[in-house]
């Protein structure tokens, strides 16, 4: 029977590994064990698993790809790395991993403090939603350009609660019709007609997604 220690003997070395083939594909993290060392004592170690899984994909991302690297900070890498290792869910973990990869490349949007703080607070369902959405824009388009639907948002699992806490977060607003009197205008009694990205989430959205290859 495998004990604790053996599990986080394990996870350490697992997740260890993966930071040297994220560092030797993006050169950051460097020196490796002193980075590693500053994040096991920020996370619980069961949530080790998941930090090599972010790692790992990101790296693979940036290969596969050949995305070109931007100069950043270890310190930004460092934070997202963190954040990302507490999602459980496998498609958090991509989205994660994606906004990972969209931080240290070039020709990707910019990647504010503010998005790891968003996507903390999103559940996977919702993460999901918003991806569904995404999937049915057009990104040479404005965000008030992707307005959907309640039949359409509800469709993609965005309804009651889940697109309540999508628009408190800021990246999906509701639209509203505006019920008319005669010589005026008034918002009293308007009826939601559906919803559309901020412009803050239509950026959120694109960084939390696959980049496309270069050129």
């Amino acid at each position: 029977m495998c004990s604790v220690t053996d599990d986080i003997e394990v996870y350490r070395a697992s997740a260890e590994a993966a930071l040297n083939t994220f560092s030797e594909q993006t050169g950051l993290l460097g020196p490796v064990k002193q980075r590693f060392d500053y994040l096991k004592q920020r996370i619980y170690y069961r949530q080790l698993p998941n930090l090599a899984r972010e790692a790992t994909l990101a790296a693979q991302k940036i290969r596969t790809l050949n995305l070109p690297l931007a100069s950043v900070e270890d310190p930004i890498v460092l934070r997202i790395l963190e954040e990302g290792s507490w999602a459980d869910d496998e498609d958090m973990q991509v989205v994660w991993a994606n906004l990972l990869v969209n931080a240290i490349t070039e020709g990707t949007p910019d990647v504010h403090a503010a998005f790891r703080v968003v996507l903390d607070q999103l559940e996977p369902v919702e993460a999901r939603t918003l991806n569904h959405l995404a999937d049915k824009a057009n990104f040479a388009a404005s965000p008030e350009d992707q307005r959907f639907t309640p039949i359409q948002l509800v469709s993609q699992g965005a309804s009651g609660p889940h697109l309540d806490n999508l628009v408190r977060v800021g990246v999906l607003r509701y639209t509203r019709i505006m019920p008319t009197t005669v010589g005026s205008i008034t918002d009293t009694g308007a009826s939601v007609s559906g919803a559309t990205f901020t412009d803050f989430g239509w950026a959120f959205v694109k960084t939390c997604r696959e980049p496309p290859p270069p050129g």
